[in-house]
């Protein structure tokens, strides 16, 4: 004779459903962590510094003399060609391809103790852009040299996002040196 008493337990599908759901919390729950302003303004500078060791090594190691070009709201990599006497972009190397910040981070940079004016972008001298078809793609002279000899172009790299009271300062010396310094702003 067989039992009519009620089964206890869970179903598979019902195990299942829960886990989903623990799933969807888990994940949003992380990308909210993600979306701190000042967690992802640290993690460009972790970000920034990490790959300005590796270029810098890379010089050092491969014998040749690369640039980092930084505007303010991303930063490109270039490799100096001795025969064609010219800079050339290096977006085709995925590590160092040009990085553009998330969200409302931006950069404002210093170079040997002198500040960078960024163009107007309003101010386009050529707003013809049929005739930039037939013209060579102008690469910008980098602000940043990292040398084969191991010098680098000594910098200061501030990051700011907007709703974040404090500014992160990414300092390099002419020997490579570099650290990151925090500067709170006045509440």
């Amino acid at each position: 004779m067989q039992s009519k008493l009620p089964q206890s337990g869970m179903t598979l599908i019902e195990v299942l459903v829960v886990l989903i759901l623990i799933a969807v919390i888990t994940t949003s729950i992380a990308l909210r962590l993600n979306l701190n302003p000042e967690k992802r303004m640290a993690e460009e500078v972790r970000r920034m510094n990490a790959l300005v060791r590796l270029a810098s090594e890379e010089a050092l190691l491969q014998g040749r003399d690369l640039g980092i070009s930084v505007d303010p709201d991303s930063y490109s990599f270039y490799m100096f060609d001795q025969l064609q006497q010219r800079w050339l972009s290096m977006e085709t190397e995925k590590l160092f391809r040009t990085r553009t910040l998330p969200g409302k981070i931006r950069m404002d940079i210093s170079v040997e103790e002198s500040s960078v004016t960024w163009p107007d972008p309003e101010e386009d001298p050529d707003e013809n852009p049929e005739d930039d078809a037939d013209e060579e793609q102008i690469i910008p002279t980098p602000q940043i040299l990292l040398l084969s000899s191991g010098e680098i172009t000594p910098f200061d790299i501030y990051f700011e996002a907007e709703g974040v009271t404090a500014a992160l300062q990414l300092h390099a010396t002419p020997e490579g040196e570099r650290e990151v310094i925090r500067h709170e702003f006045g509440l």
